[in-house]
């Protein structure tokens, strides 16, 4: 990069990229009624979902008249925006969203008033719900000589992960196994200085599992946090501008 672009660049080491899911159902609610002109209220449900399923999202039938169905569909556009930040900072996985019930005025209602109320009903639900840290998995291969599979298997529960049954021929021993990205990020140096540079190793993502929060990390939020109300009504409405705006 320097010679070719004049470029001077410095590394950091990499970091995990961790995801949050409600801990359990729960409600969010937001009734954006002032200051006027604004009128729009929403009461989401969250709920989480088995690992791997991702985001759903549905909404009850809420007549027309109660909620414009363009409004309906500004909440699942503004929900859909604001799940890159949970509680802890990290995107949103493995949960269903249902909007259950809302309003508008047929007066006061500003055409936007949906995108304002709804990450703040978003944030309350998962202040209520509580979130639980996902932490990355890889899947690893490992094929070594025999006489370094026992070290090799005492490095892959050191790391807390899992394993199969080695399966080994005369010469060589091979393991499959799923290790938390946050403790086996160095483990091909290590590998290939506990075997002489012998070791064969291969990796896949392998998914997300529940990760104790002291085990993880949390990492500051960007921008206004919704549940700061004031604040964020100030931002939703061009009032007041962040710092990353700039």
């Amino acid at each position: 990069l320097r010679e070719r672009y004049n470029l001077n660049v410095e590394f950091s080491p990499p970091s995990v990229i961790y995801k949050e899911t409600p801990s359990k159902a729960g409600y969010g609610f937001e009734a954006y009624t002032m200051p006027k002109p604004c009128w729009a209220v929403v009461k989401l449900l969250l709920e989480p979902l088995p690992r791997g399923s991702g985001i759903e999202y549905k909404s009850n039938k809420i007549p027309s008249n109660q909620m414009k169905y363009k409004y309906q569909r500004h909440v699942r556009k503004s929900v859909l925006s604001s799940l890159e930040q949970g509680n802890y900072g990290w995107e949103l996985t493995d949960m269903r969203i249902t909007l259950v019930d809302g309003e508008h005025h047929f007066l006061h209602t500003h055409p936007l008033d949906f995108f304002v109320a709804t990450p703040m009903a978003l944030m309350d639900g998962l202040r209520n719900t509580g979130t639980t840290l996902l932490e990355p998995l890889i899947k690893v291969r490992i094929t070594a000589p025999t006489e370094y599979m026992g070290k090799i298997v005492n490095d892959i529960i050191r790391m807390e992960g899992e394993f199969d049954t080695p399966v080994s021929n005369s010469v060589n021993c091979t393991i499959e196994g799923i290790l938390p990205v946050a403790q086996s990020m160095d483990y091909t140096v290590r590998l290939a200085q506990l075997t002489s540079g012998k070791a064969v190793y291969s990796q896949s993502f392998a998914g997300y599992r529940d990760c104790p929060l002291e085990k993880g990390k949390i990492t500051p939020r960007r921008g206004v946090n919704p549940l700061d109300r004031s604040k964020w009504i100030l931002y939703a409405r061009g009032a007041m501008r962040d710092s990353l705006d700039i």
